[in-house]
């Protein structure tokens, strides 16, 4: 038996003909997608000025870290806002990050170091705890230059008994919502 391989291309056009066919009959037939989109202009945006940071804590000795909550000594860093609107009168701060297995206010370390969390502070004289479930309250903005400074501490806590050494390393995203 021989092939005829004109047929065949003959056969798959009226194939792909008939099939684009019965698809724009069916499209034709009322199926239909309702696409809504909504947005909010605001005046009251600001810049951020540093928009990644990284936080050095350098060499901790493991001897340091003697029970479940030891704890580094705070490092200071600081995130600047400018550019802020007239309407902007103050920024609040939340995280979202990998949560410590053990201590759900802690920043998952996905570095080699074992039973260690990353621990972010902030807010009016860096009292407040930053967590995925917690923010850090309100920064005023100044006027009229429209900035404000987020100053933060981070440090590394001990989250387990047993402890091994290795970097410490968690990546947390910070999000600023205006008032």
């Amino acid at each position: 038996m021989s092939f005829n391989s004109k047929k065949t291309a003959t056969l798959s056009v009226v194939a792909a003909a008939l099939l684009a066919t019965c698809w724009g009959a069916q499209a034709a037939a009322g199926n239909t997608a309702v696409i809504t989109v909504t947005a909010s202009v605001v005046s009251n945006t600001c810049t951020l000025d540093t928009p990644s940071a990284t936080v050095a804590l350098g060499r901790l000795s493991l001897n340091q870290f003697t029970s479940v909550d030891s704890e580094s000594s705070a490092k200071p860093f600081k995130l600047t806002l400018s550019k802020c609107g007239a309407g902007a009168t103050g920024v609040k701060v939340s995280a979202t990050g990998t949560e410590d297995a053990t201590d759900n206010d802690l920043f998952k370390n996905t570095g080699a170091a074992k039973g260690f969390g990353i621990k972010i502070m902030g807010g009016d004289k860096l009292t407040k705890q930053l967590s995925k479930s917690s923010g850090l309250g309100e920064y005023p903005i100044t006027k009229p230059t429209g900035t404000t400074d987020l100053n933060l501490n981070a440090s590394v806590v001990q989250t387990e008994a047993a402890v091994t050494a290795g970097d410490v390393t968690s990546s947390i995203n910070l999000e600023v919502t205006y008032d």
